[in-house]
């Protein structure tokens, strides 16, 4: 009976140097890659500043950016009303030419206001004032 015991501690034995073998290499490397951990923990906490200083820089220029391509869609959106206004407008011109028979007078006089009319809008589109002229007239109320 005691041989057997010899035996199992003997197995034993072995099987926990073969344990150690084994777990040398293992717990060293596991060493050196806690290690080298530290050196890049150690370098990324110092250029961490600068980079959250460029993360800072390149969002504020993103916002800048947004806010000016914002503001220029603005002033293409209302450009393109006052087009759409235009054509709008030009569109229900060609009615009027066929409300009622005129005269060569009253068609040159509708095609003389027609012009004087598409004259403000340019102007108006232009500068984004009111047509010089424009302020103070009393519209006439006289039918062609």
């Amino acid at each position: 009976m005691n041989t057997n015991l010899e035996i199992t501690v003997v197995i034993l034995g072995v099987a926990l140097l073969l344990i150690v073998v084994f777990a040398v290499p293992f717990l060293l490397q596991l060493w050196r890659s806690a290690k080298n951990a530290a050196v890049t923990l150690e370098i990324l906490n110092q250029r961490l500043p600068s980079i959250l200083a460029n993360l800072e820089e390149i969002t504020l220029n993103v916002r800048k950016t947004t806010a000016a391509v914002n503001g220029r869609v603005e002033e293409v959106s209302a450009a393109i009303q006052k087009v759409q206004g235009f054509v709008s407008l030009v569109g229900g011109v060609n009615p009027l030419f066929l409300l009622r028979p005129r005269g060569f007078i009253g068609k040159l006089r509708t095609i003389m206001a027609l012009f004087k009319g598409i004259n403000a809008f340019l102007y108006v589109l232009r500068t984004g004032e009111k047509a010089p002229g424009d302020a103070g007239k009393p519209r006439s109320t006289d039918q062609f």
